[in-house]
């Protein structure tokens, strides 16, 4: 289970370039009837979770690592659970979704930052001005052998190596 900061809409293009092969990205399920990303959601098999339905929220974790155990498949989520529009470094507090999953399928999380960048893009973060992005993969985090009651210390030792 990749986890990764959130900044702005650009990220999940940002980080497609580094998506290993059989790699999907977990989104909310808003995004479906956005015209073409959500087009492109779906024919790329996201993982939709109705983040306003708890049961059908735990339903969807369960399913993806199912998936992800039986498949040998990886998800992408933004820890953050919304983008941060930062101008300076720093994250939101993290969502614990990613951490559950990765328990869950007893598969490790493998923090991923993406620099910062907002000096790259104009006032209105419409236009990307000339210039390098830099994705920082960290190294994984095993979950083999924890537990829910785990999911707290994973989120910390997680927030704090990304920082």
């Amino acid at each position: 289970v990749f986890v990764a900061n959130h900044l702005t809409e650009f990220d999940i293009y940002i980080l497609s370039c580094g998506f290993p092969k059989y790699c999907t990205i977990t989104v909310k399920a808003e995004l479906k009837t956005v015209p073409l990303l959500g087009w492109n959601l779906v024919l790329h098999d996201a993982l939709f979770i109705d983040r306003k339905n708890p049961a059908k929220t735990l339903r969807s974790f369960r399913a993806a690592g199912e998936q992800i155990r039986q498949q040998g498949t990886s998800a992408y989520l933004f820890c953050e659970g919304q983008r941060s529009y930062m101008q300076e470094p720093g994250m939101l507090p993290f969502k614990k979704g990613a951490f559950h999953l990765a328990i869950q399928a007893q598969v490790p999380i493998v923090p991923v930052v993406i620099q910062n960048y907002s000096n790259l893009l104009d006032k209105d973060r419409t236009i990307f001005k000339r210039g390098r992005v830099v994705l920082k993969v960290l190294d994984p985090i095993p979950t083999s052998g924890m537990t829910e009651h785990d999911v707290d210390d994973l989120v910390m030792l997680t927030r704090e190596r990304m920082l």
